[in-house]
């Protein structure tokens, strides 16, 4: 993926980056940083892992932010001082990161039951917003449930 910056005075293109296998990506609010999700490809063709990189603007490697994952890696946002990543590590749910330290934790304890997706902060920093997708699941039919089981139930009410 050849990764081009745009000038919005004049229009005129110049690459800043080329990175293979190149997934979400996020730029810091300041501008001078970009975090970006990498695939790699395993010894097999159904082998994959996944971290998260960083470079600066003009494409300049920073380091990398966290390797060797084997779930998919969802960059979310930087915080709004430019310290935080939220991203979401597959089944892990979502995460937050402090940059400088390389350190993270989850945010949600409970994370089997939905898909983690778009995260954002808050202006001033003081909280994120989240959105989870949760297969519904219906039932035809239970067990066990008669007429007069709902009927005790409901005297108590």
């Amino acid at each position: 993926t050849v990764l081009k910056a745009v000038s919005l005075a004049d229009g005129k293109q110049r690459v800043v980056a080329t990175i293979e296998n190149v997934g979400d990506m996020a730029i810091s609010p300041d501008g001078k940083r970009i975090a970006y999700m990498v695939e790699r490809r395993g010894q097999s063709a159904t082998q994959f892992s996944y971290e998260i990189a960083l470079m600066s603007i003009n494409g300049e490697p920073l380091g990398t932010l966290l390797s060797g994952q084997q779930e998919w890696i969802s960059l979310n946002a930087w915080s709004p001082d430019g310290k935080y990543l939220l991203y979401t590590l597959g089944k892990a749910g979502p995460r937050v990161m402090n940059v400088e330290t390389r350190e993270s934790w989850p945010l949600h304890k409970e994370t089997s039951d939905g898909n983690w997706g778009g995260g954002s902060w808050s202006p001033d920093g003081s909280f994120v917003l989240l959105t989870k997708t949760v297969t519904s699941e219906k039932r035809l039919a239970w067990s066990g449930v008669t007429a007069d089981a709902v009927a005790r139930l409901m005297e108590g009410r």
